[in-house]
């Protein structure tokens, strides 16, 4: 009895402790760390596009959309309730609202993918077919969009890009890179992320780079949904986010000690490595806002591991991200987050309105 009082109270230090962390704080984006200051994001959403979003939901809702353009359920969403039309239609309402309320870059991103993409390959419906967490709903949707508006984009130009913000970051990408599956060697403490991306997925550096935007985004979710409901952060996304960044690491490790040519060309992308110094500031910063608002970095789980563990692990590879950044000249440039559009031009990077 008194363990389980003991184990009651701890959790409700925690909860206050999170609460303090929370009130009075502005909106979760405000302490996020934008890409460019010279092109500030706009998420606007007009009145025009937000009924033709809404109108084009409800119809893809009604409709049968089981397992296209290659989304597959896992084994254990299969085992979650399926919704009727209604309830469907009832989820989505509430994420949106949510999502336009506490996170606006997650539902731009949400209603521009919505009216971007063709009606045969949208994804929209397919994370409305089970009932399963409202966080856990919007997270998924906005991390998985955010993979699949890069393929929209990407169709539409002859070069690789991400989506980052309220822009496709468009810059010429190597071919014939590595998969994934030969970091496993370098994992001395392995994940069931590890199985998922590397071991099965075997993604390459510019996945992997994509998954490190899409769980940045993620992070951001969890933070607008603890800032909603005074509640504590879900912590799996900030886990994988921090692991993303340490496969960034090992790309980097393999390349350079397996592949010399691959090396050789990664040192004069300057395109990729200055998305990449960028993204990776705004993703340490996303963990160390969500840190500040209480998620413990020491401790880890099977899923994607301890957060400090994971940046440590980054850390010790940041010898090789110098000596892209010093081969590139990115290293020697002024303040990277205020560099013009010529500047980015120059770098062989292009950026557009999603």
């Amino acid at each position: 009895m008194l363990a389980i009082v003991a184990m009651t109270v701890s959790v409700f230090i925690i909860e206050k402790k999170q609460s303090d962390r929370m009130s009075g704080r502005n909106k979760p984006e405000t302490y996020s760390e934008i890409f460019n200051t010279n092109l500030p994001s706009d998420y606007t959403v007009t009145v025009a596009d937000e009924e033709e979003f809404n109108q084009k939901i409800i119809v893809l809702l009604q409709k049968d959309y089981s397992e296209i353009g290659g989304y597959t359920e896992s084994g254990d969403a299969k085992l979650l309730p399926l919704l009727n039309k209604d309830e469907k239609i009832a989820k989505a309402t509430t994420d949106m609202k949510f999502l336009k309320d506490y996170y606006p870059e997650g539902y731009y991103l949400v209603v521009n993918s919505v009216l971007k993409t063709p009606e045969k390959e949208q994804q929209f419906p397919n994370f409305y077919r089970r009932s399963m967490g409202e966080e856990n709903r919007a997270n998924i949707l906005v991390h998985e969009l955010s993979h699949i508006s890069i393929i929209v984009n990407a169709s539409k130009y002859d070069i690789f890009g991400y989506l980052i913000e309220d822009k496709f970051v468009n810059f010429n990408k190597l071919t014939n890179t590595p998969k994934g599956d030969e970091l496993l060697k370098y994992i001395s403490e392995s994940t069931s992320l590890d199985d998922k991306y590397l071991k099965e997925n075997k993604q390459d550096i510019y996945t992997t780079f994509d998954e490190i935007v899409a769980y940045t985004k993620s992070v951001r979710v969890t933070r607008a949904f603890a800032y909603k409901n005074k509640a504590t952060i879900d912590e799996d996304s900030t886990q994988g986010l921090s692991r993303q960044l340490y496969f960034l690491s090992l790309h980097l490790k393999n390349i350079k000690e397996n592949h010399p040519d691959r090396w050789g060309n990664l040192k004069k992308e300057k395109g990729f490595v200055y998305i990449m110094t960028r993204q990776i500031s705004i993703a340490k910063t996303e963990i160390q806002v969500a840190k500040d608002e209480g998620v413990w970095g020491s401790t880890g789980t099977d899923f994607a591991g301890s957060i400090d563990k994971n940046l440590s692990w980054f850390n010790e590879n940041q010898a090789l991200f110098d000596e892209l950044f010093t081969a590139t000249g990115i290293g020697s440039m002024n303040n990277l987050q205020n560099i013009t559009q010529q500047e980015l031009i120059k770098l062989g990077i292009k950026i557009k309105k999603f």
